[in-house]
């Protein structure tokens, strides 16, 4: 498990956890989201394959603070935290820092892909503790029922240029902002001496084979998480 990974798992058990325990002895169960999270009408149609956590990021630990409230989906039996939809809404990206974060998730969406190498972290609707740099765009893809979205390859890490290939695909559902992700693989060769990180990028993350293989998990990505009709 990377460490990546590692910070996804404990952050589903724990934000579930301090849900139910706010909530007490009769909070709803996962899948019958809670307020403020009932404003979230947005779900996958085959929730009974996944685990829900409800995550809202006020809870003073610094981590994830400037995302908004939000509903993630993992697949249940295979406790796969690198598969993942995260699912927040416009009507709770009210604190500055949330305002911001929805905003430029929107523009990703609708704007001309950044150039590889840009630091792509602060568009993050889910997931903290690591930074996301674009390598490529990555489609076309079909998601049915949103209106818009677009898919790229990232390197997740904590030690950049080194990390994690992952999948992104971020759509827009009227008010509802959709991430999906998936990790495609590792990057873990050791840089060049006075090798830029664009370079390395290049050399490593983005051969045709990778790129094939994130288009791959993009499909298999909107199947999983289909939306509800």
């Amino acid at each position: 498990m990377t460490a990546r990974t590692q910070r996804l798992a404990i952050l589903g058990v724990l934000a579930l956890s301090a849900v139910v325990a706010a909530a007490g002895p009769d909070a709803q169960a996962p899948g019958s989201p809670p307020a403020p999270f009932d404003i979230i009408t947005t779900a996958p149609a085959n929730r009974a394959r996944l685990e829900a956590s409800f995550v809202e990021n006020h809870d003073g630990d610094g981590e994830g603070e400037e995302q908004p409230s939000s509903v993630s989906y993992y697949r249940k039996a295979a406790r796969d935290f690198d598969t993942s939809m995260t699912v927040t809404d416009l009507r709770l990206c009210n604190r500055p820092l949330e305002k911001e974060i929805c905003r430029t998730f929107v523009r990703t969406i609708s704007d001309a892909p950044p150039e590889l190498g840009t630091d792509v972290t602060e568009t993050r609707i889910g997931g903290s503790g690591y930074r996301t740099v674009f390598l490529a765009p990555v489609g076309p893809l079909e998601y049915p029922g949103v209106d818009r979205l677009t898919a790229f390859l990232g390197v997740d890490s904590q030690a950049l240029p080194l990390g994690d290939l992952v999948l992104y695909v971020y759509a827009r559902k009227g008010s509802a902002l959709i991430q999906l992700t998936a990790k495609v693989g590792e990057s873990r060769t050791l840089a060049k001496p006075n090798e830029s990180d664009v370079a390395y990028y290049r050399r490593c993350c983005v051969s045709r084979r990778i790129l094939q293989e994130a288009k791959s998990k993009g499909q298999e990505l909107t199947e999983l998480f289909r939306l509800e009709r």
